[in-house]
């Protein structure tokens, strides 16, 4: 089923499939639960990253 009735589809179905840039990616859930899921991958993603460059300044600065 296809449709831009956000509310429709997370009342009628439990399985998604996105598609963006040309590649299909299968969720299982609703299209709600995917964007929350999406903006928690993002959260870590991001989380990580930062941890990641506080690391290397750290060692940055301790090694001239």
């Amino acid at each position: 089923m296809t449709s831009h009735d956000q509310v429709f589809l997370n009342s009628v179905v439990d399985e998604t499939i996105i598609l963006r840039d040309k590649a299909l990616r299968y969720f299982e859930g609703t299209p709600r639960a995917f964007e929350i899921d999406e903006r928690k991958k993002r959260k870590a993603g991001r989380k990580a990253q930062d941890a990641l460059d506080k690391k290397k300044e750290h060692v940055r600065v301790s090694n001239p």
